[in-house]
């Protein structure tokens, strides 16, 4: 499916949708209204509760970009892992795309 069809909304997991909606709350609204995007790596342990430990952010990000990202991590609840086990994503705070209805 395209992005931001239908059919695609209909395919997104509730776990992306999650993703999704916790960028959309934690995107530095300043950066955000000045287009500025960033993509970072964040890793960390999933507790028992499904929630992040040690989170680390790639070095070198913004600060309103590196809080933004930890928030997102923070409010997302993951699958327990093994003990030990370590996590990796990459958060991608990008415009969000809207398409012209289509003619009638």
């Amino acid at each position: 499916p395209r992005p931001g069809s239908a059919a695609a909304a209909r395919a997104e997991s509730p776990e992306d949708r999650a993703l999704r909606d916790a960028i959309r709350r934690h995107y530095p609204p300043l950066m955000r209204d000045a287009g500025i995007t960033a993509r970072m790596g964040v890793d960390f342990t999933v507790g028992a509760d499904g929630k992040a430990r040690g989170v680390h952010v790639d070095p070198g990000v913004d600060p309103a970009f590196e809080r933004a990202a930890r928030a997102v991590v923070a409010d997302l609840t993951f699958p327990p892992s093994g003990p030990g086990e370590e996590m990796v994503m990459v958060i991608a705070f990008l415009p969000e795309r809207t398409h012209a209805p289509a003619a009638r």
